[in-house]
């Protein structure tokens, strides 16, 4: 099953199932919520994946040309790709690096994967439930 099909279901598994747990709060018996929680992980974790190796391949195209008068084509895409993919925890400068020395800058680099996994989630049912709102009328 690949990540589309467990975005379609984890959208449509929305109204199933709805239990009242504590007053107000709905849980759901059939897993949705967790299926949910995984969908946004597994973004995050690709992200993130996806952020490093195409900083690594950055870094290195750069160091490769640094003794040249201006970077080549792929150099600079390289290093507009990666500057959107920091965007917007890097890219703002939104953490204090002392806070975060060394390998730990992993955790504010895991929190902007999880914003963007965030963005991409909720971008993605909003855009099913549009979709799906124009077959309800007919």
């Amino acid at each position: 099953m690949d990540l589309n099909n467990q975005l379609d279901d984890a959208v449509e598994d929305d109204t199933e199932d709805d239990v009242e747990i504590c007053g107000s709060q709905k849980y759901s018996n059939n897993g949705s919520f967790m299926k949910k929680i995984f969908i946004i992980l597994a973004i995050t974790v690709v992200h993130l994946v996806f952020t490093k190796i195409i900083s690594i391949i950055a870094l290195s195209v750069v160091t490769a040309n640094v003794y040249e008068s201006q970077l080549p084509f792929l150099g600079r895409s390289l290093m507009v790709v990666s500057k959107v993919l920091y965007f917007p925890v890097f890219t703002f400068a939104l953490y204090p690096r002392q806070f975060f020395p060394g390998n730990f800058v992993i955790i504010p680099l895991f929190i902007n994967s999880l914003l963007w996994a965030l963005f991409i989630y909720i971008l993605f049912v909003l855009v099913k439930r549009i979709s799906v709102q124009p077959e309800k009328l007919k």
